[in-house]
């Protein structure tokens, strides 16, 4: 379930605890949380955290020489640190400081990923335009979206294509943008997609200022859910015009749209 603005949320809860901080070690509790657990973990100890960014849904730990950390918290993932060693009874891995405390990944499903990667670049490389840098534009969709019959709101959670959107936002966004979720990407006008990037936006924004939602157990701290207008408002009135909100499967996903305001 996180996306872009909690895993946002979760760098700037660590950050403050971690740059700047000497690995001791990591220990891995789930063997496969380390998507090749035999790569690189001889490289940790000694090595300085000297920046926490992220990229899509990815946090980047930048451990020098172009030798990266980086974190995908799945369905369920996050992270923590703590100043004890007890071990949490989902906890999937830990990196121990030298110095004292602890940098956990907690994922009860199990979908969450740790890579430890030489060539970060490469490795990012395969996920498209970040949505809040200036790289994502209404021309970048209109490429990627021409003559496409696939609906759009699976076509904006492709990673490939637009890094850090997932479910929920997808979803609020496309409804502030006046868009069926359902609309084919290649029907799309070039004014629809200038309102879609500028409507992707300001929701992100908004839910990394109301730091991510509170949907489950898998994500819990944010307020951004008292602000959704349709994501899980399924027969509640439209904010807008008092439409209910109507839900369906896209995709194996659900989508919650308003039938009179999006079109």
């Amino acid at each position: 379930m996180p996306e872009l603005p909690e895993v946002e949320t979760y760098i700037s809860a660590v950050k403050p605890h971690l740059i700047g901080r000497r690995i001791e070690q990591i220990e891995v509790f789930w063997g496969r949380t380390l998507s090749d657990p035999n790569s690189l973990v001889g490289d940790l100890p000694g090595r300085t955290i000297n920046s926490i960014t992220r990229r899509g849904k990815y946090m980047r730990f930048d451990l020098g020489n172009s030798f990266e950390l980086a974190v995908h918290l799945g369905m369920s993932g996050r992270v923590d640190y703590v100043d004890n060693i007890e071990v949490h009874k989902h906890e999937r891995a830990r990196v121990q400081l030298i110095d004292g405390g602890v940098f956990r990944f907690i994922d009860p499903r199990k979908f969450g990923r740790l890579h430890l990667i030489k060539q970060p670049e490469a490795f990012f490389s395969r996920l498209g335009p970040e949505p809040l840098d200036g790289e994502l534009t209404a021309e970048w969709l209109s490429r990627c979206f021409h003559k496409r019959k696939r609906a759009i709101k699976p076509l904006l959670m492709d990673q490939a294509l637009v890094a850090g959107i997932g479910n929920i936002y997808a979803d609020e966004a496309l409804h502030r943008a006046a868009i069926l979720p359902t609309r084919p990407g290649g029907t799309l006008t070039m004014s629809e997609l200038e309102r879609l990037v500028d409507a992707i936006r300001h929701v992100l924004l908004k839910a990394i200022e109301y730091g991510g939602s509170s949907i489950d157990s898998a994500y819990l701290g944010g307020q951004m859910q008292d602000e959704f207008v349709v994501y899980q408002r399924t027969n509640e009135p439209c904010h807008g015009c008092g439409t209910p909100i109507e839900r369906i499967v896209l995709n194996q996903r659900s989508a919650h749209y308003c039938p009179s305001c999006q079109r």
